[in-house]
């Protein structure tokens, strides 16, 4: 009998796998959908902060070489448009261009089909009670996450100490 991690492990991959291969999007693709769902997401929670490369390779686990091939994408698509920071000069913000988000918008509607099939199948109490769930594991990887940052910093703090004590 598999334990409990493995059947928990193979169901999160069972879902990344359908998620990602199952072409939930046509015109763009995935990771591009993903960054203007961040972008736009960010517009309308505050229309004054812009997020950099590096914000959205935070957000998305996305290689930062990825993420400069699909912000080139992206802005060669009219989606998106690149600015520098008035107050430093090298930073790069990234816009999300609504007069030109048709395309997105098409993208977004066809993805939805899934979670509404979902929702028809299984009835709205249980995919509320789905979502409380994953919003619940989110957290706790998060937390997992920063745990395991922090115990990184701690040993390269030791063993830098550790290398200064050789000397």
């Amino acid at each position: 009998m598999e334990s409990l991690s493995e059947q928990l492990l193979e169901s999160w991959l069972d879902i990344s796998a359908i998620i990602r291969n199952d072409r939930i999007v046509n015109g763009l693709t995935f990771n591009e959908t993903f960054i203007c769902n961040i972008l736009l997401r960010q517009k309308k929670k505050d229309d004054k902060i812009y997020l950099t490369a590096m914000d959205l390779c935070a957000s998305t686990g996305i290689l930062k070489s990825q993420m400069n091939r699909c912000l080139t994408s992206l802005e060669e698509k009219g989606l998106i448009e690149r600015f520098r920071s008035e107050e430093d000069k090298r930073k790069v913000y990234i816009k999300f261009r609504e007069e030109n988000s048709r395309l997105y918008e098409e993208e977004h509607q066809h993805s939805l089909k899934i979670p509404n099939k979902l929702i028809q199948r299984m009835g709205e109490e249980k995919i509320e009670q789905i979502i409380g769930l994953l919003d619940e594991i989110i957290d706790t990887i998060k937390k997992i996450s920063m745990e395991g940052q922090l115990k990184k910093a701690e040993e390269i703090e030791i063993s830098s100490v550790n290398e200064e004590n050789i000397k």
